[in-house]
């Protein structure tokens, strides 16, 4: 059986704003949809790229080339960098970088019109949408004990949900209240050994806050190991 991939349609209001989430591929047109459009237009589009979307916009387009504008721009709003300019007739080719959102506007004045516009909107890339708020990584996972000189791994419980995403261990070979000692690499996980009793915990950010949460602290009190039975 052959599988069919509908695609919506979607317009630029003839004012006000609209947007919509990474990873939405659809077909963009200007209000009036198949009919001439309308005077006095002035709305915009949103298209969101998360934190490594890439959005191209393909199509035709048939405006007043004078006075009616099909504008680009970068970021979320019409108060970013305008990146492309449409009028008159023609065919749009516009790629944007990964990670960047882009707002289409549509604008006519009060005399003339003309087919408007219809756009493919397609998106490439990971639609990663960045951490926000206070991550909640639980518990510190690892062993209890452990033989001195061996490595172990330790973890988090809780995973945080996003991108851009910042991890700080600590160590502790005094007590479970300090003092610390950064420690590790910047990841949800850290592998090490130790010759001591002592104690971790991890510090995870969120790009967009910055918000930090610290994992609960973990003890573990390491044995030397033990030595080979004597044999004759």
């Amino acid at each position: 059986m052959l599988a069919v991939t509908v695609v919506p349609a979607n317009t630029v209001p003839l004012t006000g704003n609209n947007s919509f989430a990474c990873g939405t591929n659809m077909i963009l047109t200007d209000h009036a949809g198949a009919s001439n459009y309308s005077n006095s237009a002035n709305g915009y589009t949103v298209l969101e790229a998360g934190d490594g979307g890439i959005i191209s916009i393909t199509g035709t387009y048939g405006t007043e080339a004078c006075c009616d504008l099909i504008r680009i721009y970068d970021g979320a709003g019409t108060g970013g960098t305008l990146l492309q300019t449409y009028a008159g007739t023609g065919n749009a080719n516009f790629t944007g970088a990964a990670g960047q959102t882009l707002t289409v506007q549509f604008t006519s004045d009060f005399s003339g019109t003309g087919v408007g516009f219809e756009f493919a909107v397609n998106y490439s890339g990971a639609c990663l949408i960045p951490c926000a708020g206070t991550p909640d990584p639980g518990n510190t996972t690892g062993p209890a004990s452990f033989c001195s000189g061996q490595e172990f791994t330790l973890g988090l419980e809780n995973a945080t949900i996003g991108s851009v995403i910042s991890y700080q261990w600590y160590v502790s070979t005094a007590s479970a209240t300090g003092p610390w000692t950064a420690v590790g690499p910047n990841a949800a996980t850290f592998t090490t050994s130790q010759t001591q009793p002592s104690w971790y915990y991890c510090e995870v950010t969120c790009s967009t806050g910055p918000s930090t949460g610290a994992s609960a602290v973990l003890a573990v009190c390491s044995h030397p190991p033990r030595s080979k039975p004597y044999s004759a």
